[in-house]
């Protein structure tokens, strides 16, 4: 007051500051947390997964089983391909347990087979995840192979590029594409003419590829580097190669047919009915969202005229989340200081302190916002939730200072304002402790929970900081330059005689009857812990998504032709049914950083509907008619999985039975399994079964390689090309090494092995029906394993489990067991989340204890809270709503708005005290000082959050438990703040009167 021309530039330059702040924010999905997981993905072509298990996921998981730090390991092996995954104490330097691993690695790679590539080790990261989903398809639906081929040339070479060269792009992962190969069939009866094997083949193609890298060629005093490389580029080279056979020169084409083609794939990606690319976009983590979503936005309009024969479509994008926060933030905005102004105009009869509302909230949350910068922070869905609570509390702030300096009447005197706002700023900085002291101990929580409480924690603080500081140095200061009393004389508007007079009598019944009082409050508490028992809880609400997820594996060995049938036709029925589109990953995918590879015999269809469904069933009886259809086949439907669903969700089943053999370390064998499901099936647990195929094994019969003279590196290229995996040479094309291949020229069965025939020693064919044994045995398609070796994976569904009665069903001759799962570690939660909360009471309780210097005034602030919390189950339970995220935090809100009101109430009836005033008359004082602000207050909260109710939309349905929440427990809380702060007030100050006279006899 003493400085105005000072303070107001001070905030006009943090205002100017602000903005430069606002623009130069990192915008994100979540605070860049690094999830301490580390994978590891196997991949050994043409083995089975007990090869893969017994020969390098087991020696693996013993090698890394010594790195520092580790708490879990745990593998899953299927045909071909198997992943590890590594969990580390969440603190634990992701970089330098990447590098332990990869020595691991390195050392155990002399134990492993030689033909298998060396791992790969990927880190766990939110910046990870993938923000959207692009998909590249051709529009005609029967596009040949050779399209194909020239569609993946152009994704990897040209697509992928330009969109990792868009500023806010880390990585575009790629799949569906062809790979490109040089196929050489031979013509075996040609061959066996000039006096060839296909080995001989094999070898004079690897000579001829003459290659022998850089070279330096000295010419005086320079020196000249030199690359010598073959003329074999292409499939006319190949067949115009010219090889020596006995005594003339014979081409290759008179030897054998050359094509260029694709490498038979093992998976697909569908479009509709369109087969094409999908990529899947990751950002940097410096780089703000919306500018990525603008940019790309702007490629794609470049990419669909140079292309037009192509469709491009943007699906799954992660960016909708953070949008409808910043909607929530901006419409929460605008209702709370539209309808702060319309109160405030309603209870002052004046337009002079709305504008001044209107004024200092913009004001306070560009200095919060400054503060983000400062602090390193992102705007982020974590951080946002914080500033929408902030919001909040800067509007009651500014109420509270306006209508103290009213009600002293000093609008016109800057020292009757400055007392006036001290008056209250003592009880202001004492509620904002203690919303602080709600968040602050929640980073405590382990894991990534706590992590990423941080930065809501941090951004209530600032929030807060920032509304303190202008209701203490910015709105004294306006209200005295913009409000004369000669101007606002005979228009503020006090309570009504008559509605005083009622409040007055009310207050004085209720707090003259304090048994009866007493019992209705313990009713009305008893009545809230009875309906949050009944509360379902979900740990983030159910939205009304329009895009799902079908999970099918077919659980048969289908080639990828009949796979793609069966995918098409499905798709093709959930369109006819539903509409949308649809897309599906058939198969194997080729993404670089997917966590676990598909399998082959499985299919991921994502279903994009035009809007979403009323009935989160819908889709029952569509899904019940495939599997009536396909009873063999497994189909797991649910929504597709947004940005909280992957960093909250734990993909662990609810309850998992791990059963192993007691002597060996293997598996256990499913005869001595399925007594122990049938059990569980009896007793209504409804065990899922572990999934199992029919496998084909070829054993080699050597005393017939012997007696029919048959060399054994001859017998597995005969193999190798039969089943065109062959690879004889690579030829250096462009910017990639083309491999070319022996081949069959006709495709494989079962009969046509047995019936091909090798070329022996002396030159004659014998068939391998006499040199192979072929078994068929059932087999399970999933190993898995943890640190404690293998086990069969049974997991249970979610429900009622006593484990007492759970343990003895799982007996077995031979068995051991044990019993993990997300009920463990949600049970550890919520353990954790309670010792928190005891934490966060003891912080309040010591901040009110030194706001009020009493040790049993706390307890009057603090059992108000309990009052209004019922209000808020209440209202969820009506409205049918969950415990969950953000009707937790919406509690968080109401405790701190009823604790705002109850601290600043206690403060005046103390100041009443310490005037000389008894016991009812400094509470019928506070009541009348402080009913305006909490009505106002309340009524502010209250009707910005009302329209929530009744809006449509992602935005509106992510803040509804927390509007919900909100509304009940205020409506509660306010009649608490009236009337329970007065009951509880006068209960413990004649307590503590009591305790002092006792206290003085005994001295």
């Amino acid at each position: 007051m003493h400085r105005p021309v000072a303070v107001l530039l001070s905030f006009v330059a943090v205002v100017v500051l602000g903005l430069y702040a606002a623009v130069r924010l990192p915008v994100g999905l979540l605070p860049e947390v690094g999830i301490p997981r580390l994978s590891v993905q196997v991949s050994y072509p043409n083995a089975a997964a007990r090869t893969l298990e017994d020969g390098v996921v087991a020696p693996l998981r013993n090698a890394l089983l010594q790195v520092n730090g580790l708490t879990d390991i745990r593998s899953r092996t299927r045909d071909e391909s198997a992943v590890l995954y590594l969990d580390f104490p969440f603190g634990t330097d992701p970089d330098l347990a990447f590098i332990e691993v990869n020595e691991k690695i390195d050392q155990a790679m002399g134990q492993l087979p030689r033909d298998v590539e060396r791992p790969r080790v990927l880190a766990t990261d939110v910046a990870d995840i993938p923000v959207v989903q692009l998909s590249v398809t051709l529009r005609d639906t029967q596009a040949t192979a050779s399209e194909m081929l020239e569609l993946s040339e152009l994704g990897r070479l040209v697509l992928k590029r330009r969109l990792e060269q868009l500023p806010e792009v880390a990585f575009a992962d790629l799949s569906g594409q062809l790979t490109p190969r040089l196929s050489v069939r031979p013509n075996r009866q040609t061959l066996r003419a000039v006096g060839l094997t296909e080995d001989d083949l094999a070898r004079l193609l690897n000579e001829a590829n003459l290659e022998v890298g850089s070279l330096l060629l000295r010419d005086g005093a320079y020196e000249y580097g030199v690359r010598f490389t073959g003329e074999l580029r292409t499939a006319a080279d190949l067949e115009a190669l010219y090889l020596k056979v006995g005594g003339r020169t014979v081409p290759l084409g008179e030897l054998a047919t050359v094509t260029y083609e694709a490498r038979p794939p093992r998976g697909q990606f569908l479009y509709g009915d369109h087969p094409g690319l999908v990529f899947t976009l990751r950002k940097r983590a410096d780089a703000r969202l919306f500018a990525l979503q603008e940019n790309l936005d702007k490629l794609l309009a470049d990419l669909r005229q140079q292309y037009p024969s192509l469709r491009f479509a943007l699906d799954n994008d992660q960016t909708a989340v953070l949008r409808a926060s910043i909607d929530n933030l901006t419409g929460g905005l605008l209702y709370g200081a539209g309808f702060a102004v319309l109160i405030l105009f309603l209870f002052f009869r004046g337009w002079r302190r709305p504008a001044l509302i209107a004024l200092a909230v913009p004001v306070a949350l560009l200095l919060a916002i400054l503060g983000f910068y400062l602090a390193g922070l992102t705007i982020n869905v974590v951080s946002l939730a914080g500033l929408i609570l902030g919001i909040g509390l800067m509007i009651d702030n500014s109420i509270i200072v306006l209508d103290n300096i009213d009600q002293v009447g000093g609008a016109g005197d800057p020292q009757e304002i400055a007392a006036a706002t001290d008056e209250v700023i003592r009880p202001l900085i004492s509620s904002a402790l203690t919303t602080v002291a709600v968040f602050l101990p929640m980073v405590l929580l382990s894991g990534v929970t706590g992590a990423l409480f941080r930065d809501q924690a941090v951004a209530v603080t600032l929030a807060l900081a920032a509304s303190l500081l202008v209701a203490y140095f910015l709105l004294p200061l306006l209200s005295f330059k913009l409000i004369r009393p000669e101007r606002e004389k005979g228009r503020v508007s006090s309570a009504p005689d008559r509605g005083w007079r009622v409040f007055d009598r009310t207050v004085s019944g209720f707090v003259r009857r304090p048994i009866m009082a007493a019992a209705a409050v313990l009713l009305w508490i008893g009545l809230g812990v009875w309906l949050a028992a009944r509360l379902p809880t979900t740990g983030f609400p159910e939205l009304s998504r329009p895009d799902y997820v079908l999970e099918v594996d077919w659980n048969a060995p289908l080639s990828l032709e009949e796979h793609g049938t069966r995918v098409r036709a499905l798709m093709a029925a959930w369109r006819q049914r539903f509409g949308g589109e649809t897309a599906a990953l058939v198969g194997e995918q080729e993404f670089l950083l997917a966590q676990e590879a598909q399998a082959t015999t499985a299919t991921s269809l994502e279903l994009y509907l035009p809007k979403p469904p009323r009935d989160p069933d819908f889709a029952n009886g569509f899904l019940d008619g495939w599997r009536r259809r396909y009873p063999e086949a497994a189909f797991a439907f649910r929504p597709l999985h947004n940005l909280f669903d992957r960093i909250f969700l734990n993909d662990d089943p609810y309850l998992e039975v791990r059963l192993r053999q007691a002597v060996g370390g293997r598996t256990p064998a499913w005869e001595v399994v399925e007594p122990v499901l049938e059990s569980l099936s009896a007793q209504g647990y409804r065990p899922q079964p572990p999934g199992r195929n029919e496998a084909i094994a070829l054993r080699l019969n050597y005393a017939q390689l012997q007696v029919n003279r048959v060399d054994s590196d001859r017998l597995r290229g005969r193999l190798l090309t039969l089943f065109g995996e062959n690879e004889v040479t690579r030829l250096r094309a462009n910017d990639r090494a083309l491999p070319v291949l022996l081949v069959n020229d006709e495709p494989l069965t079962t009969r046509r092995l047995l019936e091909a025939t090798v070329t022996n020693r002396d030159g004659n064919e014998i068939p391998l029906q006499y040199l192979l044994r072929l078994d068929r045995r059932p087999a399970y398609r999933v190993l898995t394993a943890d640190r404690g070796g293998e086990y069969l994976s049974v997991p249970l569904p979610e429900g009622p489990v006593e484990l007492k009665e759970l343990t003895p069903l799982l007996a077995g001759p031979g068995l051991t067991a044990q019993v993990a799962g997300r009920y463990f570690t949600d049970d550890g939660r919520v353990r954790e989340l309670g010792g928190v909360l005891l934490v966060s009471l003891l912080l309040l309780y010591l901040i009110l204890a030194a706001q009020f210097e009493s040790l049993l005034l706390p307890f009057v602030v603090l059992l108000v809270v309990p009052v209004s919390l019922v209000g808020a189950v209440l209202a969820l339970y009506v409205t049918g709503g969950t415990l969950n995220l953000l009707s937790l935090i919406g509690m968080v809100v109401t405790g701190g708005i009823v604790v705002n009101d109850a601290i600043i109430k206690v403060d005046m009836i103390e100041r009443g005290r310490r005037a000389g005033r008894t016991v009812l008359e400094a509470i019928h004082l506070a009541g009348r000082r402080r009913l305006r602000a909490i009505v106002m207050t309340s009524l502010t909260t209250i009707l910005a959050l009302a329209p929530v109710l009744f809006a449509g939309g992602l935005g509106a349905e992510l803040q509804r438990p927390l509007a919900v929440a909100v509304l009940g427990g205020l409506s509660v809380g306010t009649i608490g703040s009236l009337y329970v702060v007065p009951l509880l007030y006068r209960w413990f100050s004649a307590f503590g009167t009591r305790w002092s006279k006792e206290i003085s006899l005994d001295d």
